[in-house]
């Protein structure tokens, strides 16, 4: 027995030496060695032969994994587990810890490509627990998942961070999160961070969160210039670009990539470029968060489209049976909402949620609105980042050439903006140039009003089949607004406009405000308008 206990005690004494030696080797003052992948045989500066073993061999923090060009990474199938490391690209053999062999230019854009498998089923990285990644000059590709599974070419379900640097994450595919899945299930937080020359581009979700997916306690961060999250789809579902689950949320602010808008060309059902939606109750809300970091170029969602609502942005809120509520709120500073399209809120599509027993909830926009206490958007407000105003001379606060029309482009009568028992809070905005059948459209019911309130605002140029601003259940209030130079049409017959067209329960409140140069035009088209369901209304109407 003594024995036994003496080989026991020498067992624990050696694993005790041998974790004290391996902590000893990660220095908070010495960075850990760097691990290169390459070709061990022919070069005997490569640590690994393959990225997997690299990652399998860190056990200190902030390790960097040099991945070079003397092999092809090809049927990828990642896996990092609570780990701290970075897998960089390299241009240059083994041995050389700089990416780019010496050189002082960094790249601007990926070294190397990281392939995933068409049959292997799985993402080309996964990531899981506690974990802090950064991925430098990689381009991550050829996922597939099918339509099933979440995050083609990235999964990360657990907390910790992923930093996006000079990376690209392209032409993956699974259910969900079609590019980037993100997903902490705890309290603790899980940020995904998008660094210059980042992009999320040309991904497939066959439901929803084409480029990105963000579930539980994680969070978007995407403020630097040359970023972009575009030409991704959602073919089944919400968000092209990025379907936000509350309590997640997106705080967005770059000037996009090469002149185009941040979140660009992408396509859902509902909410082509964005979708928030809150499916928990306990105030789990869903946000986004727009405003611009480069004074001279506004942050912008642009050119998406949705085959039903939603084209830039749809939100949707949550209850249930009890009233326990959660919101979907939008707030927006010194932006653009540009060149969208749906059948239905081709720039905005602010949804409603019922409950049996419980009135009717709508989600929250919020544009402009001076900063309250508590913060409209949560704590991480625009100031947190750094945000700046727009430059005198940069085109901001605009939405314009907003089209409500279907995907094979046929004009429908839908709205450039939709309120369904919600709020709808614009100050110091321009739509200018928008077409379809209305600009506002605000429907509620006996126990829930929506609100449109519009203020400081320049209504110009666009284009319409219906009224400017058509409000049933609803209350709308106009402040110190200039209304000029909109156009009317009537196609077929003859068709009486209005500006604002008030059902029986509803209510206006106007100050200060004047509307000028509004031209009606009948005129006949080979091309019928689609009118929405006509609703039976007693209008009262400012001509």
């Amino acid at each position: 027995m003594l024995v036994i206990l003496r080989m026991l005690l020498l067992i624990v004494c050696v694993c005790l030496f041998g974790l004290q030696q391996a902590r000893a080797t990660c220095s908070i003052v010495v960075p850990p060695s760097p691990r290169y992948v390459g070709n061990k045989t022919s070069d005997n500066k490569c640590t690994d032969n393959d990225i997997q073993s690299a990652i399998n061999a860190v056990n200190c923090p902030g390790s960097k994994i040099f991945i070079t060009g003397e092999r092809s990474y090809t049927n990828q199938h990642l896996v990092i587990s609570g780990q701290s490391l970075s897998l960089i690209g390299s241009a240059s053999a083994c041995g050389v810890a700089n990416a780019n062999g010496g050189i002082s230019t960094a790249p601007t854009a990926p070294l190397r490509t990281l392939t995933g498998s068409s049959t292997l089923g799985a993402s080309v990285i996964s990531i899981i627990g506690n974990s802090t990644v950064t991925l430098q000059y990689l381009d991550i590709t050829g996922g597939n998942l099918g339509s099933s599974g979440k995050g083609g070419g990235v999964f990360f379900f657990g907390s910790g961070a992923l930093t996006l640097d000079t990376t690209t994450v392209d032409a993956n595919q699974a259910d969900s999160g079609g590019g980037i899945s993100m997903n902490s299930p705890s309290s603790s937080a899980l940020t995904l961070t998008l660094l210059k020359n980042s992009l999320v581009t040309n991904n497939i979700a066959t439901t929803s969160g084409g480029g990105i997916l963000l579930e539980g306690n994680s969070q978007l961060i995407a403020i630097s210039d040359q970023t972009l999250i575009g030409s991704n789809q959602a073919l089944g579902g919400y968000g092209g670009g990025i379907h936000i689950i509350g309590p997640a949320r997106a705080d967005i602010g770059s000037a996009g990539h090469d002149g185009t808008g941040v979140i660009s060309n992408n396509s859902a059902v509902y909410g082509g470029g964005i979708a928030a939606r809150a499916t928990q109750n306990n105030a789990q809300d869903a946000i986004v968060q727009l405003f611009t970091s480069n004074a001279e170029h506004p942050v912008d969602v642009q050119n998406n489209q949705a085959s039903a609502i939603g084209g830039a942005i749809y939100l949707q809120p949550f209850q249930d049976a009890t009233g326990s509520f959660s919101d979907a709120r939008f707030c927006a500073y010194n932006f653009r909402i540009d060149d969208n399209t749906a059948a239905d809120g081709a720039a905005i599509y602010s949804d409603v949620t019922s409950a049996s027993g419980q009135a009717d909830r709508g989600s929250s926009t919020y544009m402009n609105v001076p900063s309250q206490n508590p913060p409209l958007c949560g704590t991480a407000t625009p100031a947190t980042f750094g945000a700046v105003a727009c430059a005198a001379d940069a085109p901001c606060n605009a939405l314009a050439d907003n089209r409500a029309e279907q995907m094979d482009t046929t004009p429908t009568g839908g709205a450039t903006i939709f309120v369904h028992a919600g709020l709808f809070n614009g100050e110091s905005i321009s739509p200018q140039h928008n077409r379809g059948g209305e600009l506002i459209h605000a429907v509620g019911n006996a126990s829930a009003y929506p609100i449109a309130a519009v203020s400081s605002c320049l209504i110009s140029s666009n284009s319409f089949t219906g009224d400017l601003i058509v409000a049933e259940y609803a209350n709308v209030a106009l402040q110190n607004c200039t209304i000029a130079g909109n156009t009317f049409l009537a196609f077929g017959m003859p068709f009486v406009h209005h500006l604002i067209s008030l059902d029986a329960n509803s209510h206006l409140g106007m100050h200060d405000s004047m509307h000028r140069s509004n031209q009606s035009a009948h005129t006949r088209h080979a091309r019928q308008y689609q009118r929405p369901d006509p609703h039976h209304r007693e209008k009262r109407v400012i001509e």
